[in-house]
């Protein structure tokens, strides 16, 4: 069995490309990762796999062994080494960027993707229907997704992360497993859709809300409602009187935006939606 960085090399040569540092290229060339990753997908033959950033295709490849597979790549290069090197008629390449595609049908996600894009990513998945993900990304970045209240990385994604899923970490990816090397560590994620913080009466609003409060995550609650007020007015239709209420009333009016809960974040959108 060649070696997945051996292989690599011959298909640079060959098509004459090497890793785009722009398009943040880290192209994974270890089969134990690889297989690890598909493993912990748990896929069965009437799986449909979105793969995000298909590259040089050795995920692909693995996962068309267990299903079909439906994937997005940009880069015009690796476009042609997908096509010419994949044949599997379980595999449909398009050429477009996920972000901004309209996506065909899919029950999973397994993907390798672009590091600079996980932000991106992540907020795309809050509005996408699907049972499981395992992914992998930059360790600081699954340590910001998951973070807790009161630490420096809880942010409006850490919280929707979790509002939306129930994030496993799987195991760490160390840099010498891709070419080239990141500067740092990788972890394999699992998403599994979860709604344990309670059920916003809006999903896209709730997401919107988070965003808007986490402008002022340095601010109580109460003053980042004022300073949102006429966006909560204008989106959640919470009258004058029920805000005034609210800010006078409740205990969380007092607390920083960076120390509530995702369950207290739902319990706050819900009452100002139903005021």
């Amino acid at each position: 069995m060649k070696d997945l960085f051996e292989e690599l090399q011959l298909l640079m040569q060959k098509y004459r490309f090497k890793p785009s540092k722009k398009l943040s290229q880290n192209f994974l060339v270890s089969r134990q990762f690889i297989e690890r990753i598909v493993l912990a997908a748990e896929l069965k033959d009437k799986d449909i796999v979105l793969e995000i950033g298909c590259g040089t295709g050795f995920l692909t490849r693995e996962i068309l062994k267990h299903c079909s597979v439906v994937g997005f790549e940009t880069d015009e290069i690796l476009q042609k080494v997908l096509e010419a090197e994949i044949a599997a008629k379980n595999f449909r390449l398009f050429k477009q960027d996920f972000l901004k595609a309209e996506l065909p049908e899919f029950s999973k996600i397994v993907s390798s993707p672009p590091y600079n894009i996980s932000s991106d990513i992540m907020h795309s998945l809050f509005k996408l229907d699907f049972e499981s993900g395992v992914l992998l990304f930059e360790k600081a970045f699954v340590e910001k997704i998951t973070s807790l209240p009161g630490f420096r990385d809880y942010c409006a994604t850490a919280v929707l992360t979790q509002y939306f899923f129930e994030t496993t970490i799987i195991g760490e990816v160390p840099s010498d497993a891709f070419f080239p090397q990141p500067k740092t560590t990788s972890q394999i994620i699992g998403l599994e859709k979860s709604k344990k913080h309670g059920i916003a009466e809006n999903d896209l609003l709730f997401e919107q809300f988070v965003e808007q409060l986490f402008r002022y995550k340095n601010k109580n609650l109460g003053n980042a409602l004022n300073y949102t007020e006429d966006w909560v007015k204008a989106k959640l239709r919470t009258p004058n009187k029920a805000l005034e209420d609210f800010l006078e009333s409740s205990e969380l009016a007092g607390v920083k935006v960076y120390l509530i809960e995702v369950e207290e974040f739902v319990k706050v959108f819900n009452q100002l939606c139903n005021a």
